[in-house]
């Protein structure tokens, strides 16, 4: 450590300007970072069900539907219709939307004198006008099946105008442009947007909001905590300037490498904020400290890097693991991505503090005795602090059997807490309960049976009469499931024709007759979105609600499918089952998953860390003490409020043990070079209270306080985030500060 010492006190200036030069070019290349709030492409590209939704998509012309839901005391009048129309015709011009389906534009089977005729349910050059007309088409329209509570609600009040979009379009953008063309038609009635491409435009939308507001909120408030804390500028600004820097590096080399910012790496300026702050403020702490005692600038910073780097090398290393266990314990690639560049962000991270941090404060004019002499707070706030803790040495000395009983308690009550841990990936409890998101997918789900479509591809000859009956068999066992609705299919329009022509709702027994049928609806726009050109392979479609508890989509894909295989004669037909339901279900199983592996392996390489650091099995055990207490302590908190996991809480774990892995390295560190100066117990745990102690309480409100800033977020994910990472500093840092001495100290005085 000498030579990285003299080095960084010897070449300081080119330090600081490379320092600048390396963050100033990074910045710019931040401004081509994008978003992507695309949930599908969260999960690896190989995985099965992503696969055939990509498949249907490709084969269908689109996989994401945007759903415009107009309400009105009354659909069927003159004035609701022609905006409809208008509506729909707006829509349809729009780049990236492949069909549009609506009352003014749906097919219609009608019977004609001398056979049936195939139009649409209302003539868009010849709209009703006349109120016996416009009864008239009410009445025939709730009659159908084939519209009723598909595209209007049976009650009348609200119809749907279903836009489907184009595989490979921006859905964000298309979203947008149905939202302002819906603003200029000034509508008189009420209009909900639901769906998916809705969803991910107000992800996007908070996402951008977030970055831009609740950073600045959380940096105000850790500035403010900063300088209560250490009254100088450099106490302030270089936590906050060496965090920015790693921020920028991180952002920028996500940028170069064409890296798209989502619900989940959206995280990572703020996790830095959290992890890489501390660096920075012990390598202040001791700098400052040094200072007390009389050294000069050159040695207060030699003396700063020499005893300070490795434990901060330490936790930087062990930090870094417990975001790399990402990588390996994680099936979400947008997951393994937030693992890849948060550790990236840590080595940024710690790089800087330990240069480009003492370089700039061996420029800083050295200040006069009377003011280094309290290093952290001011003269009379740090003689009350140190009298504090002085108390709590005592306290703990004399009640460490105490402080280890009421450790015990806790960790055994949040266990029975942490198996009450729900799961949830229910993209519309993202949102506040009041938000126009929710309320639409409510509506959604109360009057059409939910707006997240799924899909069943069935692959066989969809002229032959088998393979309609097996396609009507499922169809059928789908209709008669809970939670699944309006399953649709060119079965329908077959039956629905045959019906009209005299020979009852069957399909026809041959395949001449389904082909002369087929002749009527060939090119119609419905006919293309359910069966594909060459007529091998189609689709039936329904509509789910979202799903709070994943355990009842996993069961109700696991009935299906058992259906599939019992009573579906594979010979004929092949069916393959598709859906966002089905990608959220996936997605939760990762969830677990991922939880699981990124803990185990992060634990274990971090016991393996502290053993290896203390050279013994016991002081390692001992060591991970604070990680054990606050993981146990965050989920066990999670199952009491009833905090879902999700794809911004599974995060909590990795984190925690990122940051308790911090403190209680620095503290055991310097805990061990009081002993052996002092031989005293008491004065080598005040002293390390008061210092290292110090800088960790400092830390802990510093970045407690900027997590709690996150509450005011948009997305209720990361509102838990904010309050779960906030636990997490307490936690560690009680921990850190009463268990682990208290256990140190026992078994010292069993050895």
């Amino acid at each position: 450590m000498k030579l990285l010492s003299e080095f960084v006190y010897r070449f300081r200036k080119p330090i600081i300007f490379s320092t600048f030069i390396i963050t100033a070019v990074l910045a710019y290349f931040i401004k081509d970072l994008s978003i992507n709030s695309d949930f599908t492409s969260y999960l690896p590209e190989t995985d099965k069900v992503v696969t055939t939704l990509n498949y249907v998509s490709e084969k269908f012309s689109g996989k994401h539907i945007a759903i415009i839901a107009i309400e009105s005391d009354e659909i069927f009048s003159k004035e609701t219709i022609e905006r409809i129309n208008h509506l729909t015709s707006k829509f349809r011009l729009i780049d990236g939307v492949s069909y549009v389906t609506s009352l003014t534009n749906i097919i219609d089977i009608k019977k004609v004198d001398g056979g049936l005729e195939i139009a649409k349910l209302i003539d868009e050059y010849n709209l009703p006008k006349d109120t016996n007309e416009l009864c008239r088409l009410k009445d025939y329209a709730l009659s159908k099946d084939l519209y009723r509570d598909r595209i209007v609600s049976a009650d009348s009040k609200i119809a749907l105008i279903i836009c489907k979009l184009r595989e490979g379009s921006d859905d964000v953008r298309i979203a947008r442009e149905i939202k302002e063309i819906v603003t200029e038609a000034n509508m008189k009635e009420k209009v909900y947007f639901a769906g998916y491409s809705f969803n991910i435009l107000e992800v996007s939308k908070i996402i951008i909001q977030d970055l831009r507001l609740l950073i600045v909120l959380a940096l105000i408030v850790i500035i403010s905590v900063l300088y209560l804390s250490y009254r100088s500028f450099c106490g302030v600004i270089l936590p906050l300037i060496s965090v920015f820097m790693s921020i920028v590096w991180a952002l920028g080399i996500m940028s170069l490498l064409k890296v798209k910012i989502t619900l989940v790496t959206n995280v990572i300026p703020i996790v830095l904020i959290a992890v890489g702050s501390a660096y920075c403020i012990h390598m202040i702490s001791k700098f400052y400290e040094e200072g007390s005692k009389g050294y000069d600038r050159a040695s207060q910073i030699k003396i700063s890097i020499s005893e300070v780097v490795v434990p901060i090398f330490l936790s930087a290393i062990t930090t870094m693991v417990g975001f790399i266990s990402f990588i390996f314990g994680s099936y979400l690639t947008v997951i393994r991505e937030f693992g890849i560049f948060s550790a990236l962000g840590i080595l940024f991270a710690f790089v800087i503090s330990i240069t480009f941090v003492p370089a700039i404060l061996s420029l800083l004019q050295a200040k006069k005795d009377n003011d280094t002499a309290e290093w952290s707070l001011s003269k009379k706030g740090g003689d009350k602090f140190n009298l504090f803790m002085d108390m709590i040495s005592k306290w703990i000395l004399k009640n460490k059997v105490l402080v280890i009983v009421i450790g015990i308690v806790i960790c055994v009550l949040s266990i029975f807490y942490v198996l009450r841990v729900q799961r949830n990936v229910d993209m519309t409890k993202y949102f506040k309960s009041n938000s126009e998101i929710r309320i639409a997918s409510e509506m959604m789900r109360n009057k059409f049976g939910g707006d997240m479509p799924v899909y069943f591809l069935v692959e066989g000859d969809i002229q032959d009469p088998k393979t309609l009956t097996e396609m009507k068999k499922l169809q059928e066992f789908i209709k008669s499931q809970k939670n699944i609705y309006n399953p649709q299919s060119i079965v329908d329009l077959i039956e629905e024709m045959n019906d009209v022509m005299g020979e009852g709702r069957t399909i026809p027994d041959s395949k001449d007759k389904i082909g002369n049928l087929w002749f009527l609806i060939e090119g119609d726009e419905m006919v293309e979105q359910l069966v594909d050109p060459e007529k091998r392979e189609a689709i039936i479609q329904a509509t789910m609600p979202n799903f709070s508890n994943p355990d009842e989509m996993h069961e109700l894909g696991e009935k299906i499918q058992e259906f599939i295989t019992k009573n579906i004669d594979t010979s004929i037909v092949k069916v393959e089952i598709t859906g966002m339901p089905f990608i959220n279900e996936h997605m939760d199983r990762a969830i677990v998953e991922s939880q699981l592996m990124s803990l185990v392996i992060a634990l274990v390489f971090v016991l393996v860390c502290m053993i290896c650091l203390h050279r013994s099995i016991i002081n390692g055990l001992v060591g991970i003490i604070p990680i054990v207490f606050t993981l146990l302590a965050i989920f066990g908190f999670m199952g009491y409020f009833e905090i879902p996991l999700n794809l911004a809480t599974v995060l909590v774990g990795s984190i925690s043990i990122g940051i308790g892995i911090d403190y209680p390295i620095h503290f055991t560190n310097r805990f061990r070079i009081e002993l052996i100066r002092t031989n005293n117990e008491l004065e080598a745990l005040s002293t390390t209270l008061k210092t290292t102690g110090k800088a960790i309480l400092i830390n802990v409100v510093a970045v407690m306080l900027g997590f709690l800033v996150l509450t005011m977020s948009n997305l209720v994910p990361l509102q838990n985030f904010g309050i779960l990472i906030a636990i997490t500093m307490l936690s560690s840092g009680t921990a850190t500060l009463t268990l682990l001495p208290s256990a140190i100290l026992l078994i010292r005085d069993r050895t």
